[in-house]
């Protein structure tokens, strides 16, 4: 079961856990803010759309740079290619959740033409 998809799973649902609740409390406020989004259609969407990817993009990056000072390693000890793919994953996952948790609340910010 070490590298099946159900032991995966296993250790992913055993690492967020605790963190479930606030998970669903910050995805309940997004579907929130989408559903204000979408009753409000006076506000530009392609303004906010790039303020979003530009916001989405330095996270990304940020949270790749910093993941292996987060769990104490050095880049010197990333040899294989999976090391560096994982890191380029969770860099990836922090934009595209950046790019979905914050666009709406620009949009709903920017003035109504």
């Amino acid at each position: 079961m070490a590298f099946s998809i159900v032991g995966i799973l296993s250790v992913l649902l055993e690492f967020f856990r605790p963190w479930l609740w606030i998970i669903g409390v910050v995805a309940t406020v997004v579907l929130v803010l989408y559903l204000l989004m979408f009753l409000n259609r006076g506000a530009q969407q392609r303004p906010a759309f790039k303020t979003a990817l530009l916001l989405g993009v330095l996270v990304g990056i940020g949270a790749a740079i910093f993941m292996p000072i987060w769990t104490q390693a050095e880049f010197g000890h990333l040899n294989p290619v999976l090391d560096y793919a994982a890191i380029a994953g969770v860099g990836l996952a922090a934009a595209i959740a950046t790019i979905i948790a914050v666009f709406p609340v620009i949009r709903l910010m920017a003035p109504r033409v």
